[in-house]
């Protein structure tokens, strides 16, 4: 990953159907870019902590992913309480959508379950 800084974000929750709300909790403590916005080629690292109700509701991991085009690995959640560390790789990005990243739910075979939340990057001062 490039050398990466500090972000100021918010984050949008109740993007995804009631149950998988209250399945997983999910806390962002910190978000790190190698730019300031979302950009083609730049790289993003996600550290938090989820929390598990006790039906899972199929949620077996989590991936960060932009609009448009972007790698990652997806977290593993195993345990019921722990910690999470996501990157993305940024290939293209969408127009409009450089200050937004998603946190994916994933199913054991991979498959999407829906955004589990959003999280919105804050302008860097003078461009707000």
């Amino acid at each position: 990953m490039k050398t990466v800084q500090g972000m100021e974000f918010t984050v949008e929750e109740d993007l995804c159907e009631g149950r998988f709300i209250d399945a997983l909790k999910i806390d962002i403590a910190d978000v790190l870019g190698s730019a300031d916005s979302v950009k083609d080629n730049e790289s993003f690292l996600v550290r938090g902590e989820y929390a598990f109700s006790e039906d899972r509701q199929g949620i077996c991991a989590i991936i960060l992913a932009s609009y448009g085009s972007s790698e990652g690995r997806p977290a593993r959640l195993d345990e019921q309480v722990g910690p999470f560390d996501l990157e993305v790789n940024v290939v293209t990005v969408a127009k409009n959508r450089n200050r937004v990243l998603d946190l994916l739910m994933l199913d054991d075979q991979g498959k999407h379950l829906g955004i589990r939340l959003r999280i919105h990057l804050a302008a860097p001062p003078g461009q707000g």
